[in-house]
């Protein structure tokens, strides 16, 4: 068989992104005229972490706000269907 090992490479960063159906408009404001949100968060292995909307860089205060009202929060699991 001989020594085959797979080597993973070290990235430093792991990340998720969930991407939301809005075509009702139902997010409101600036995004209720996108058909589709994109939620995106980035960790470093240093522990710093990047926030993304629509692809574009935003504060995690952005991603809160968006959200807010909607039943969403840091302690909700109403996310998991």
């Amino acid at each position: 068989m001989g020594n085959r090992v797979k080597r993973i490479t070290d990235v430093g960063t792991a990340g998720i992104e969930l991407v939301f159906d809005n075509t009702d408009g139902g997010a409101g404001g600036e995004y209720a005229k996108f058909g589709q949100i994109s939620v995106k968060r980035q960790v470093s292995r240093d522990g710093q972490s990047s926030y993304f909307l629509n692809g574009g860089r935003c504060r995690r205060r952005d991603i809160q706000d968006l959200f807010l009202g909607t039943g969403l929060g840091p302690r909700s699991y109403a996310i998991i269907e």
